[in-house]
């Protein structure tokens, strides 16, 4: 059995009571779906977001005519050229721009930097490659744009969980297709493997982010086969050589763990900067449910700090 960082444990005991909730079906997306939504309802009431920053809601046309929707975070006190494209977590499945409303205002202010949120569409009914696209079509609008005040060489792509796997499989697609250029990657504990399916049972009394949960998730996104492709899971990818410097990070409680830190060790074997964080007693989200116990703040900070480090980084990480 693993200890749980007392602060933590705290935030979601708050959150979820001090027993555990039913376990929902495997592949019952739809009940994750809405259970995860009103969690972060809930949440909005109990955390105030930032104000000191303007946004605009924008629409990009991709393919088939489809329409996806962005939303453009400006700070006031924004001092820097460089822009965040931010690509939210939810398993493929789930959460949408609003969900993480909070936390896009949140790297805006502190970083001085604009944030382009994606509002990706989502499994099941639109499994892959259609989120990476998305995600692609938005890194590319966001590279074409000349009238916003961001520089094209600067920018970071970056997501946390879900998100955090369609930030590396976009980066993977930029360095197969030629570009766009990415400064760097932020990567918080990313989904990037559907083979994570062996049972820690310690793990799993802790875990806010199922082995139920992964498996739904991945069946919704890539069917039940499995995915043969890096785009879908980028720990399959055939090499990571090339891919931009990285900040990564992941919670020793988190079932992800042992597929974050393989993706760390193939970055440095492939010669890509890497500041990777493995954090001590917390489970998935830890942040989400106690923004305030030391350890969030820790990761906030550093998460912060690489951003601003990484809008200055060339592809290839050996700028001075």
């Amino acid at each position: 059995m693993y200890d749980v960082d007392p602060e933590v444990a705290a935030g979601l005991i708050a959150m979820f009571g001090p027993e555990p909730a039913a376990p929902v079906p495997v592949d019952d997306w739809a009940t994750r779906r809405h259970n995860t939504h009103a969690m972060f309802s809930e949440l909005r009431t109990k955390y105030a977001p930032a104000v000191d920053v303007e946004t605009q809601d924008v629409t990009m046309t991709v393919a088939e005519g489809a329409s996806v929707g962005l939303r453009i975070y400006r700070p006031h006190t924004r001092d820097s050229d460089g822009v965040l494209l931010y690509l939210h977590g939810g398993g493929m499945i789930m959460c949408n721009l609003e969900t993480h409303d909070a936390i896009c205002r949140e790297y805006a202010v502190r970083t001085g930097m604009c944030v382009v949120a994606v509002d990706y569409r989502l499994a099941p009914e639109h499994p892959f490659p259609v989120p990476v696209d998305d995600c692609m079509a938005a890194l590319r609008w966001v590279a074409g744009q000349r009238d916003q005040g961001w520089a094209p060489h600067r920018i970071v792509v970056g997501g946390e969980s879900a998100g955090g796997g369609l930030a590396a499989a976009v980066a993977l697609r930029a360095r197969d297709e030629g570009g766009p250029e990415i400064a760097g990657l932020l990567l918080v504990y990313p989904m990037l493997d559907d083979r994570t399916c062996e049972r820690d049972a310690g793990l799993d009394a802790v875990a806010t982010w199922t082995y139920d949960d992964h498996l739904t998730a991945w069946r919704a996104y890539v069917g039940t086969d499995g995915a043969a492709s890096g785009y879908a899971a980028p720990l399959r990818a055939e090499t990571v050589v090339g891919l931009p410097p990285t900040y990564l990070e992941v919670g020793e409680l988190d079932i992800f763990r042992a597929e974050i830190t393989a993706f760390a060790g193939r970055l440095l074997e492939s010669g890509v900067r890497l500041e990777f964080h493995l954090h001590p007693a917390v489970p998935h989200a830890f942040e989400l449910f106690a923004p305030a116990a030391a350890v969030s703040e820790r990761a906030m900070a550093d998460r912060v700090r690489a951003i601003k480090s990484l809008q200055n980084k060339k592809r290839a990480g050996l700028d001075k």
